[in-house]
């Protein structure tokens, strides 16, 4: 699914960016890789973010992200017994461009900020533009965040998909031509959201927030290179052209001087209109070490149910107008733990330009279950997925 996790920014962000540095410039790579069998994905990405203070209240932030990504893809869901999905599965490369401006204006106690992103692919262009506003309360500790974006892409699919009845259409091959060839059309998706996030200092240690959203998407939301046996003949994968989407978290973070660390929980829920209903809970903490280190460590438990279309198998057991051979739109759980390590360099020369310097390394290990997704009559390989991810951010 393209919608990303809600990040709470008290709860779950454990590395604040720099604050007192008029400039600072971050850097890192993460590698991303899925063991599935035969089904394995992996994807490298580079980041690097500037940020400047170009007076006293306009700060102006520009990011650039590259992921070189290459995973193998199922083209036939639910084939017949003769056809094994998965050692016929292919291989996808790509290259994932995304850059990116902002620019906030930081009042007494208002925060207005905005920014505009471009993200390309062989087979999307996508246009995004972001807003929000903060406001800061002084006769309670209370911050009020509202934000809302909007976004134009496109995706690649077959000429003339567009023109025919669902059970005719084909599924794309490969990206070859895409923008550029009479053989390929581009479809739109546009999709709305809007978040609302509430902040209350409960008591000097103890923190709360409550983010809520809601996220409406057109278009073509199906993927185009995947068919989805219905029996006799396969059809090119077909979902509703809408989806609205709704979320809420509540987390809650509590400091513990003593033991100078900091605990964290959150509880997150999840709805859409295709039916799927999901909730998680998360548990962390931060623990301050000597010399500028930091540890943190988190536990996630995720669960959700299936789409109202999705069916197992078609050819048994349809489910109306729509198919789906999307994993991720079967019943499901997820458990997750991580790790981080934050070292913020000590000792800096008062001659030197550089004001802070910090690096983090951390590792995330997941444990994904479609316990009713299956590829014919072969089960499908679990497996697992990791993030290893390093960083570096410099304070001028």
């Amino acid at each position: 699914m393209r919608l990303q996790l809600i990040a709470m920014a008290l709860v779950a962000s454990s590395a604040p960016a720099i604050a007192q540095a008029q400039a600072s410039v971050r850097t890192g790579a993460s590698l991303y890789e899925e063991r599935r069998g035969p089904l394995n994905a992996r994807a490298f990405t580079t980041n690097l973010d500037g940020r400047a203070r170009v007076s006293e209240r306009v700060e102006l932030a520009l990011h650039h992200e590259a992921d070189v990504i290459t995973a193998a893809s199922v083209a036939v869901v639910d084939s017949p017994a003769d056809l094994d999905a998965i050692t016929s599965a292919t291989r996808m490369n790509d290259v994932r461009q995304r850059v990116g401006a902002n620019v906030a204006w930081e009042g007494d106690s208002v925060t207005v900020r905005g920014g505009y992103n471009y993200g390309s692919e062989r087979d999307y262009r996508s246009h995004a533009v972001q807003a929000s506003i903060e406001r800061r309360f002084r006769d309670v500790p209370l911050t009020l965040n509202v934000s809302g974006s909007v976004a134009s892409d496109r995706v690649c699919d077959v000429a003339g998909n567009g023109d025919l009845d669902p059970l005719d259409r084909e599924r794309l091959p490969n990206a070859e031509g895409c923008f550029s060839s009479d053989e390929r059309r581009s479809a739109p998706i546009r999709s709305q959201g809007a978040e609302l996030a509430l902040t209350y200092l409960a008591r000097r240690d103890v923190a709360m927030q409550l983010v809520t959203s809601v996220q409406r998407s057109q278009g073509l939301l199906s993927s185009p290179y995947r068919e989805v046996w219905l029996g006799p003949f396969a059809a090119a994968e077909h979902h509703p052209s809408t989806r609205v989407r709704a979320s809420a978290a509540l987390g809650v973070r509590v400091a513990l001087p003593r033991l100078a660390g900091t605990l964290r929980t959150q509880l997150r829920a999840y709805r859409d209109s295709w039916g799927i209903n999901a909730g998680s809970g998360e548990v962390g903490y931060q623990q301050r070490l000597p010399k500028g280190l930091r540890l943190d460590l988190r536990f996630r438990v995720y669960r959700q149910s299936g789409a109202a279309f999705y069916s197992d198998d078609y050819a048994q057991a349809p489910r109306g107008q729509y198919f789906t051979g999307d994993r991720e739109l079967s019943p499901m759980r997820n458990t997750l733990g991580g790790l981080a390590l934050y070292w913020t360099v000590p000792g800096i020369d008062d001659q030197s330009p550089v004001d802070s310097l910090r690096l983090a390394l951390a590792f995330t290990l997941a444990r994904p279950v479609f316990s009713d997704f299956q590829l014919g009559t072969g089960s499908y390989p679990n497996g697992f997925w990791s993030v290893s991810t390093f960083s570096m951010e410099v304070g001028f």
